[in-house]
């Protein structure tokens, strides 16, 4: 479970406690959506995302309904969540300590690849959002680290998984004429050429997955 609060709760009797208890859940509840909104953009949400959030949810506010938090992150997704976004961090540093914000942000990532891989534009989403909990780069790289992989489209295409859509058109070019068959410079037989030939345009679409129709022109 989080921990709620910063300090102890002032000024409360013993009685006023659970109330009081349940309203900081829905409060830290309703802070997560924008942020969730941002990590299932543009597709919204999958089978695995939804298990993922049901058990989040279900671990840390078993009182916060969850048809709610589906309701309302297609909202999220329908207008631009960038406004939310330091706000809602905001928030929720004022209510929970250090150790849940990175427990946050770990979530977050695992929304992020729920289905595949976290995109650079996801990746680089959470590191601002665990700029504005107060989570230091060392601590982000930490969590980060968990979630890189050897499949992970950006490894394949040589380039870092923070690098822009135009960077990636950039490898993804250099790497195609390096191992086109027909032109292929490594010394690698032909039936491996096309293997990784292949490896790179799958990569290549599997991340702009990610963008837009609008942000791929």
């Amino acid at each position: 479970m989080f921990n709620f609060w910063k300090k102890e709760i002032p000024n409360l009797n013993r009685s006023a406690v659970p109330q009081h208890r349940n309203t900081l859940e829905y409060e830290i509840a309703a802070a997560l959506l924008p942020l969730m909104a941002e990590m299932i953009r543009p597709v919204g949400f999958s089978k695995n995302s939804i298990q993922i959030a049901k058990t989040f949810f279900a671990k840390h506010f078993p009182n916060y309904p969850f048809l709610n938090v589906e309701t309302s992150i297609q909202n999220h997704i329908a207008i631009s969540g960038h406004a939310f976004l330091r706000i809602s961090c905001r928030h929720l540093h004022s209510m929970i300590e250090n150790d849940s914000c990175k427990t946050v942000v770990y979530f977050l990532l695992e929304l992020a690849a729920a289905d595949d891989f976290i995109h650079a534009r996801k990746m680089r989403m959470a590191q601002r959002v665990a700029s504005y909990l107060g989570i230091s780069e060392n601590e982000f790289d930490g969590i980060k680290a968990k979630f890189i992989s050897t499949n992970n489209p950006y490894f394949l295409l040589e380039i870092e998984d923070t690098a822009s859509l135009a960077e990636v058109k950039r490898a993804y070019r250099k790497m195609i004429l390096r191992f086109h068959p027909d032109k292929c410079l490594d010394c690698i037989s032909e039936v491996e050429a096309n293997d990784k030939f292949l490896q790179i345009k799958n990569a290549f679409e599997t991340i702009l997955k990610g963008y837009s129709v609008d942000e791929i022109k």
